[in-house]
């Protein structure tokens, strides 16, 4: 990366992320839950998505499903996608298409 002046930015992927994290507990079940989706929106991602959470609803029970897609593939979700999401799902999950 660049910038105007031709100043060159390196930057390191082999540095450890900035701040530490920790997993949330699994679910003990997902009958009556609902299940969060963040979409690249790549296509054929929305069909697979659909198709199996068709499949979740009937073998598991799920209650909803609220589906995201980022306005941009390329970047990670915006801060509206996951503050919404943390506070009406029970469980998020990423996918992608192709």
């Amino acid at each position: 990366m660049s910038d105007p002046q031709g100043t060159w930015v390196l930057l390191d992927p082999t540095l450890a992320p900035p701040r530490s994290t920790t997993l949330t507990p699994r679910l003990n079940t997902l009958a009556g839950k609902t299940i969060g989706v963040i979409w690249n929106g790549r296509p054929p991602g929305d069909v697979l998505f659909n198709k199996m959470f068709d499949v979740l609803r009937t073998k598991y029970a799920i209650k909803d499903v609220v589906f995201r897609a980022k306005p941009y593939l390329g970047n990670v979700a915006p801060p509206e996608i996951f503050d919404e999401l943390l506070k009406r799902c029970d469980a998020v999950v990423t996918g992608v298409g192709d």
